[in-house]
């Protein structure tokens, strides 16, 4: 929930949080690979939106089962290396500057 600006989420466990943001309207993100291996990015993905997931979990009236924000990579080909971007848009009325606190790239 929301309230006075921040952003509140009660638990039926040991721990509630609650977070005073900043919060952004866009996160975008694009993917891409070195197929070549002359250490050149060849093939991106386009720009995609980001956002974390929530969803309720059946059987709680307060529990919520969140999902880490991800790119669809499935267009990509086979590859040497890899690049990642990020870009933001604040189109908030409030000033904002996200903090990302880590990235995951998994691959097979």
């Amino acid at each position: 929930m929301f309230a006075e600006g921040k952003f509140y989420l009660a638990t039926q466990m040991k721990t509630d949080y609650v977070s005073s943001g900043p919060w952004v309207e866009t996160v975008e993100a694009r993917f891409g690979v070195g197929i070549n291996n002359n250490g050149l990015v060849d093939q991106w993905t386009s720009w995609q939106v980001l956002k974390e997931t929530y969803e309720s979990i059946p059987g709680f009236s307060k529990q919520v089962a969140k999902a880490p924000a991800s790119l669809d990579l499935s267009m990509l080909s086979p590859g040497h290396g890899f690049l990642f971007e990020v870009r933001i848009t604040d189109a908030t009325d409030n000033e904002s500057k996200p903090i990302l606190d880590g990235i995951r790239v998994r691959y097979k």
